[in-house]
């Protein structure tokens, strides 16, 4: 069995050092596991083929301090300060990410567990709490959710067979204004409005 995946608030970046993500383990067959928490977002991984979200480098060392890369490379030294976690071989890549979601926040916690440490939901509005945890560089319960904005149809269209109530662009409307109305909703959600149309709440 795999070890826990790495926080996505614990390893922020690529071996490129993007500025926001996390990483997962992959697993060895003969690997021993691993619990890779760490009880601070200060760090060392040892003993890791990185791969950067294109191709494995050469590097077999990450240094991350207040959260953020500090240090990629092979054979890195490693201040004594730092807690170090050996990754036994075991491959570091960066967070997933799931570019058509629904009813993210609902699998936000879960979606980690598989590697996916963003979420783009297709059809809602994110909370002021979804969009304040996000940016919290503490939080690291669950995957960022993104958003496409809400779901939005024509007569008969898409959302509609199963009984829900999206917004319906009818011919003839003013296109302008209907676009218009629908951001004004997601600059003053205070909820996860797409709940009226899946029929339960947002957690």
């Amino acid at each position: 069995m795999c070890g826990p995946p790495i926080s996505r608030r614990r390893l922020l970046g690529t071996a490129v050092a993007v500025a926001s993500g996390s990483a997962v383990t992959g697993c060895s067959p003969d690997a021993e596991d691993v619990d890779y928490r760490t009880d601070g977002a200060s760090f060392a991984l040892t003993n890791v083929a990185v791969f950067d979200g294109e191709q494995l480098s050469d590097a077999d060392t990450v240094l991350v301090r207040d959260g953020l890369i500090a240090g990629v490379g092979a054979g890195l030294s490693v201040p004594d300060e730092l807690p170090k976690r050996d990754g036994q071989g075991r491959l570091l890549l960066p967070g997933l990410i799931d570019a058509h979601a629904h009813a993210a926040t609902f699998f936000a916690n879960a979606s980690l567990r598989f590697g996916a440490t963003t979420l783009l939901e297709m059809a809602g509005v994110p909370s002021p709490d979804e969009v304040a945890a996000r940016k919290d560089p503490a939080r690291a319960d669950a995957a960022d959710v993104w958003s496409a904005g809400n779901m939005i149809t024509v007569p008969g269209g898409h959302g509609t067979q199963w009984g829900g109530n999206p917004p319906v662009l009818k011919p003839g409307a003013d296109v302008d204004a209907f676009i218009g109305e629908r951001l004004e909703e997601v600059r003053t959600s205070s909820s996860w409005s797409s709940t009226s149309m899946r029929g339960r709440s947002r957690r």
